[in-house]
Parts: C-alpha cells; structure tokens; sequence
C-alpha cells in the first residue's frame, strides 16, 4: 500500500488531537474525490475503527467498497469481513458468499488473508465453496509462501493433512471390521438362498 496511516495506528488513534483527525479526513476526502483508492480505503479505516470522528459500518463499508472496486487488495479484504460478519448491512445479515468473491480478488493479488480465508472457507464448505481438503490445502499453501501469518498457513496446512489421515485411517478400520465380520459367516452361506435365521413363533395352544 501507498503511504498514509496504517491500520495500527488507526486503532490507536486516541492520541491524536481531534483537529488533526479531521483534518486528515479532509485530505484524504479531497484525494478519494479524484478517485484514489488509498484514501478510499484510509478513509473506510477511520470510520471502522471507532474513532473520535465517530464510527460509523455504514460509511467505512461503503468506502472499503469503493476501493475495492478499484483493486485495492486490503480494502478487498476488509469489505469481505464486513460482508462475512454481516456489518454495516440494515439487518445485520451475512453475506459469505460475497466475502468470499472479493476474498479471491484479494488473493489472485497475492493477499494473505484473503488466501487463509478462502482455505477455511473450503475448509467448511462455506461461502458458496464445496467442502474440499484438497482445495482448502491449495490456499493455505498459498498464504504460507507469502511472509505475512506463514506460520498460521503452515498450521492450518497441519491440521488439514492431520485430520485428512485421521479419517482416512477410520475409513480403513470401519472396512477392515465389516471385512472381518464377513469372514466370520460359513464360507458356503449365501444370504440370497439361505435367509437368516428366524425364530419359529410360539404355538396358539401354547398361548392359551
């Protein structure tokens, strides 16, 4: 990203002198008039973050939105948490689905998150994406070859492959079970000309 305030410092704002807030705001209002995605995106930042200026989802949506029509890839990823966590929408409703449309813009961008929550999404099966270990490994081997959160990509690529065996090696028991009660059975019994035993049902003299 370009210069201006980061997202650290947008959280721990409290310092600064109000005035010089709103100044700020006005400059990057004045470069997001020109179509700056930057300022856009700082500017979604200052109204998320519960500043003096007031927060407000509705406006830090709707500028996250603009920059990330434009491409900006952590604007991207921002909207998509809104739209994930339903904020800044009227009736606080969901929208994984979109999350997960500008996830994917943000990750063909190179963006970590965005590439670490795409794999949960696959994951889960969420987000519109079907259930799939192999896809979910697929991203999160994506976001470890970035430098950002490597180590949380390397962990959920763990915990994928783990639980991957885990099951594959159920799997295997559950057959290797059926198998053996199969084997248990006379080897000339055959189910389709013998039917199972039944016991004979008592006689009606015998229920008098």
């Amino acid at each position: 990203d370009g210069g201006g305030i980061g997202e650290d410092e947008v959280a721990v704002e409290g310092a600064v002198p109000l005035g010089e807030l709103e100044e700020a705001r006005e400059w990057f209002r004045r470069a997001a008039a020109s179509g700056d995605a930057e300022s856009e995106f700082h500017l979604g930042l200052l109204y998320d973050a519960g500043s003096r200026l007031g927060r407000s989802e509705a406006l830090a949506v709707g500028w996250f939105a603009r920059a990330a029509a434009r491409g900006h890839a952590a604007a991207q990823v921002r909207l998509g948490r809104c739209l994930e966590e339903g904020r800044g929408s009227t009736d606080g409703a969901r929208d994984e689905r979109g999350a997960a449309k500008w996830y994917r813009k943000a990750a063909d961008q190179g963006n970590v998150e965005a590439c670490l929550k795409l794999g949960s999404f696959a994951e889960e099966g969420r987000g519109g994406l079907a259930k799939s270990d192999s896809n979910a490994l697929v991203w999160y081997r994506a976001a470890a070859l970035g430098l950002d959160q490597s180590a949380e990509a390397a962990h959920r690529i763990g915990c994928v492959i783990a639980q991957r065996a885990t099951r594959r090696a159920q799997a295997r028991d559950e057959a290797a079970a059926v198998e053996a009660a199969a084997g248990d059975k006379h080897p000339d019994y055959n189910p389709a000309v013998e039917p199972p035993f039944k016991p004979p049902l008592p006689r009606r003299d015998s229920l008098a």
